[in-house]
């Protein structure tokens, strides 16, 4: 049994193996498609001709056929043993990675070959800890990776055996009347598609072998066979992996789908209680006037009275903001119609998540990620797109050979970000010194990242990728390059950051030869949020822009001002996005793979 070393699991993908996997069923469905076909076309010709040399003849095909259908159900087996490996692989190499930065986070040293080092008779106890814990979880990875070597091993040797008769399947064209017609993919295909669709067989989950599915099938070609597959999957657009044609057409169908459910859900609730607003309890005094303090008492007094209401009026808000945002997001998709740019809405749900991007990032050259921070949700992604659309037309001018399709920026909020910038903000709970929001979302923009190399069509070559985070945005993605994660970028940029959960660039797990780079104002008050960390006090990590293997890029200060006493401005955090601006001027650079100006 193989050891293997921490460095050969981190760069372990055994989602390669699950690809792997579908890419035979896909090839097996092919293939059954044939025997189907030769099956039914044998039977037809020998009802119409006769003779001892006839029958003998369509008997050998059938054998022919019968060798056929064995091989296949040999490939369905293996599609399914690989398909269990490569899950149970990911699971237990998960397994390890979160048992070396558990150590890590307690601070200790976990060494390349699993020794785990520490601070001797100190943290002994911990050392004893994570040494076994680290040790185990490898060998259960070991002792996996061996049996599922053994057992396709196994598999293998009974495939190879039969591979006689699917040789002679393969060759069926010179019995008789059985002609040689190659198997067209887009039918393989779509026909595979309706079996999905049909629920005969499950959808792809490998982002690869979902796109080598689909590429296949267009909505303005397929539109029933689209529908079908959205009504079994009405998340179907927010695959990974999915073509954006087709997730654009599939989500802005979900999209209204969910509107009209959200509206007449809140319809609902309106026609139980019409006397009821969700400002203040039924029965309760609404003079402006009042006190605070008489006003709260009364309010405290109507809820007691009332206990339905409090439920009642919080789904109420829920239900408004969730339209508001749905409004909000088809004003964004609305504004191609002006700027003449193409979106593509790529994500959408009802937990106030979606991701639209300008330009399609399956056939862009140049394809970035710009990752909001806080308070940025669906109700605000028109700030953000107005981000996006300075983004791509920087890049645009950093090179101008660049045409709008070569570049594509996409407005990514598919974690649940923090809302207030204060712990003490009693209308929210969610604010942006807590780390778990970034840690929470970091698997979705991984598995977003690893999504775009998938569906990315090569023909023109390979796309190079940019990620860029603003202000707790940055947090997230480096979350996502950390913790066990590795994430599909050639540069990554921070933007007025308070900490990326690492300590150095080398820390941060993207591509080989991928560079950071850190933009900061001077009148930043994003300094304020990272005053602690000379004290040691960092729970998102220490400002990447301290980091000694960082870029540091030349940004303009800023506005200046003394924004709650501190000396720096909120205006200055959003400086970086300012038109004509050092800072966009030079985040464009980077998405177009020009040297930005250092600062």
């Amino acid at each position: 049994m193989a050891e293997l070393d921490l460095n050969t699991i981190r760069a372990w993908r055994p989602e390669t193996i699950i690809a792997s996997a579908d890419q035979l069923a896909q090839k097996a469905t092919a293939f059954l498609a044939i025997l189907d076909e030769v099956k039914d076309r044998t039977n037809r010709a020998a009802g119409s001709s006769y003779g001892s040399g006839e029958e003998a003849r369509y008997a050998h095909v059938d054998t022919t056929v019968s060798y056929g259908y064995a091989q296949h159900e040999l490939m369905v087996q293996h599609h399914q043993l690989a398909t269990e490996c490569g899950y149970a692989l990911k699971a237990k190499r998960d397994a390890v990675l979160e048992e070396v930065q558990a150590a890590q986070r307690a601070g200790l040293i976990v060494r390349t070959e699993g020794v785990v080092e520490g601070d001797y008779p100190r943290q002994a106890e911990l050392m004893d800890k994570y040494a076994e814990s680290v040790g185990r979880a490898k060998h259960d990875l070991e002792q996996a990776d061996a049996d599922f070597a053994r057992r396709i091993r196994d598999l293998n040797a009974k495939i190879k055996e039969g591979v006689g008769g699917f040789r002679e399947a393969k060759n069926f064209e010179t019995f008789g009347n059985v002609k040689d017609e190659p198997v067209d993919p887009d039918k393989a295909a779509k026909d595979r598609a309706q079996h999905i669709a049909d629920g005969d067989e499950p959808l792809p989950t490998d982002p690869k072998a979902l796109n080598d599915l689909f590429k296949h099938i267009h909505a303005d070609k397929d539109p029933e066979l689209l529908k079908a597959l959205q009504h079994r999957y009405p998340d179907i657009g927010n695959k990974p992996g999915f073509p954006f044609e087709d997730r654009d057409v599939c989500n802005r169908q979900h999209m209204g789908d969910m509107k009209t459910q959200a509206q007449a859900e809140l319809d609902a609730l309106r026609k139980q209680h019409p006397d009821w607003d969700t400002g203040h309890p039924p029965g309760t005094p609404t003079d402006p006037h009042l006190p605070p303090g008489l006003r709260d008492e009364a309010n405290k007094t109507g809820q007691m009275n009332n206990p339905e209401w409090g439920p009642w009026s919080q789904r109420v808000q829920q239900l408004q903001h969730q339209l508001e945002g749905y409004n909000n997001l088809q004003g964004v998709l609305d504004r191609s119609n002006k700027d003449g740019l193409p979106r593509f809405l790529g994500f959408i749900d009802d937990k106030g998540h979606a991701a639209v991007s300008i330009g399609n990032p399956d056939t862009a050259k140049k394809v970035d990620t710009f990752v909001p921070g806080t308070g940025q949700d669906m109700v605000a992604i028109g700030a953000s797109d107005d981000k996006s659309t300075g983004l791509h037309d920087a890049a645009r001018q950093a090179d101008k050979s660049l045409g709008k399709n070569d570049v594509s920026v996409t407005t990514w909020m598919g974690y649940d970000r923090p809302m207030t910038v204060n712990p003490y903000d009693k209308d929210h709970t969610e604010w942006a010194g807590d780390p778990q929001f970034a840690l929470n979302g970091a698997q979705a923009l991984d598995d977003w990242q690893n999504a775009l190399r998938f569906s990315h069509d090569d023909a023109e070559g390979r796309a190079y990728q940019t990620v860029i985070g603003h202000s707790y945005g940055s947090s997230e993605v480096g979350a996502a390059a950390t913790h066990g994660h590795r994430l599909d970028a050639d540069a990554l940029v921070f933007v007025g950051s308070p900490g990326v959960f690492a300590d150095n660039a080398h820390g941060l797990y993207i591509n080989p030869g991928g560079r950071v780079f850190d933009e900061l104002a001077d009148n930043d008050i994003i300094h304020v949020a990272n005053a602690g960390d000379s004290m040691g006090i960092h729970p998102l990590g220490v400002d990447p822009s301290t980091f000694d293997d960082v870029t540091q890029v030349k940004t303009d200060p800023g506005p200046a001002g003394d924004d709650f006493h501190t000396g720096y401005t909120t205006k200055a955090h959003s400086s970086y996005f300012f038109p004509d601006s050092s800072g966009l001027q030079n985040l464009g650079k980077i998405i177009a793979g020009v040297e930005p100006e250092h600062k």
